[in-house]
């Protein structure tokens, strides 16, 4: 997926230039990253915990529903009753922007997974696959999308409402986004996707071939990396600039316990692509909460005249 700032500032411009007229731009901005809190998700357990393998697996199967547009449709609902004014034209806001979040993230390349678009009844790749993660497009984007939110932060003043009398049908909703991904669980395991299967089970795929999305390099002699909680070791005489703890992306033949690459992605601004997004999420919480900012700093400014003047 693109880094956040990618997703907030070309969001902003799209929604900014098509002619209907939006008083405030905070829905949209909060939907063009809200499909993203399953890879918040995958990080905090993969990167952070690092649990078994088993939990690992779990966070694939439970956390990549929430990454559709299926379940988007049912959070988007629910945040939309907790705002105030129209309900539907909340929810209309909210979820076109998460519509555009995954449109953006199918233009990526994506090696041992892909963006469940049919989700739940279809597991198809209907991806774009136009660029890498750490493609030099994505580092353009960047810089201008800064740019956008930087004019949108500066543009934007109206206050955001909040709104509790429709709080339980949101819970009952978010109750069905918790709940629904377990009765999918054995679709993954059935449509091999992420591979599960390999890592159920890598026994069963003696001479077949496996792919892997973003590992993280380990070892170098041999050469090998970590994903989903096991350590995978690789037959690869490529790109000598690997070090331990870069992220790389692969295809390539298991076999006798060793996997034979055939193709292999070494990410090199992977890390830069987080940093973004945390500076997007810092970004979105001051857009949301300036008028609440601007309202304090007038009310310290006052206060600090007024104590001055004593």
């Amino acid at each position: 997926m693109p880094n956040w700032v990618v997703h907030l500032g070309l969001t902003f411009v799209l929604f900014k230039v098509i002619p209907i007229r939006l008083k405030d731009f905070r829905l949209v901005l909060i939907g063009s990253v809200l499909p993203d809190v399953a890879a918040l998700a995958y990080v905090f357990v993969l990167d952070v915990l690092r649990l078994p393998t088993m939990y690992q697996e779990f966070v694939v199967w439970y956390f990549q529903p929430w990454h559709t547009p299926f379940m988007a449709f049912f959070y988007s609902w629910a945040l939309a009753l907790l705002f105030g004014g129209n309900k539907i034209k909340n929810f209309l806001l909210i979820y076109s922007a998460t519509l555009v979040h995954f449109l953006l993230d199918a233009t990526q390349i994506h090696v041992g997974y892909w963006q469940l678009l049919g989700y739940p009844f279809s597991f198809a790749n209907l991806n774009f696959n136009l660029f890498y993660v750490s493609s030099p497009i994505y580092l353009v984007l960047t810089f201008l999308s800064f740019g956008l939110l930087v004019w949108a932060f500066v543009i934007q003043n109206e206050k955001i409402q909040f709104e509790f009398k429709f709080a339980p049908i949101s819970f009952i909703l978010l109750v069905f986004v918790f709940l629904f991904p377990f009765a999918t669980k054995g679709e993954f395991y059935k449509n091999n996707y992420h591979y599960l299967q390999f890592f159920s089970n890598q026994s069963s795929f003696e001479g077949k071939p496996i792919e892997v999305s973003v590992a993280k390099v380990v070892n170098l002699n041999p050469l090998q990396c970590l994903e989903l909680g096991k350590k995978l070791t690789l037959e690869y005489k490529g790109d000598s600039s690997i070090k331990v703890g870069d992220d790389i992306s692969f295809k390539g033949i298991y076999h006798k316990g060793i996997i034979k690459i055939t193709f292999l992605k070494h990410h090199t601004g992977y890390r830069n692509k987080v940093i973004m997004s945390l500076l997007g999420l810092v970004f979105l919480f001051f857009f949301i909460f300036k008028s609440f900012f601007i309202g304090g700093y007038h009310v310290v400014r006052k206060l600090s005249k007024k104590f001055i003047s004593m």
